[in-house]
């Protein structure tokens, strides 16, 4: 008994020293099928990486089919934009695995929130905490909130945003932007 405890102790600490990292991935694939944009126009899609730096991916008529590694369940954006940034489509992976117009909000939020906390973290292992208390904010219930306006795009994102990382978001938030 002895034996099996100092066994485990000593797994322990070489994992402990080595920093191995237990996050786990897992690939989210992403399949373009966009019969709205009629002109074949180039678009972009933008998420993070498993290690918090903004992947941006190429997509033309001749791939539609993109392949990104996520970080299992950590809410993480996908967003789909054309040549003048505006944003068509997304979603936040683990809720939603189809691009949608009703998701590109609420992914462009997640996006704006990740954003301004890369802006302040240190290193890779503050990212993903910061990331993982963000993935406990209610995102589906948000896009619900988010579909009852005609284009939520001209919500006030500072406010919400600012309300979503203190962690004080309430429904009343969503606001239009002052002109």
């Amino acid at each position: 008994m002895k034996s099996i405890n100092i066994f485990i102790a000593l797994f322990l600490c070489i994992f402990y020293f080595t920093g191995c990292n237990f996050t786990q991935t897992e690939d989210f694939e992403i399949s373009i099928c966009l019969p709205q944009v009629q002109n074949e126009e180039d678009l972009t899609v933008t998420s993070f990486s498993t290690t918090g730096q903004i992947i941006s991916q190429a997509l033309n008529s001749k791939s539609k089919h993109i392949i990104f590694e996520m970080n299992k369940n950590l809410a993480t954006p996908v967003l789909v934009s054309n040549k003048e940034n505006k944003i068509l489509y997304g979603c936040i992976y683990p809720y939603e695995k189809e691009l949608s117009t009703d998701y590109s909000y609420s992914g462009f939020i997640l996006y704006t929130a990740l954003l301004r906390v890369k802006e302040e973290c240190k290193d890779e292992k503050e990212f993903l905490e910061a990331q993982e208390k963000l993935s406990l904010f209610n995102w589906p219930r948000f896009t619900e909130e988010c579909k009852e306006f005609e284009d939520p795009f001209l919500l006030d994102k500072d406010l919400i945003v600012e309300k979503i990382l203190s962690n004080k978001f309430k429904k009343t938030d969503l606001k239009l932007r002052k002109k």
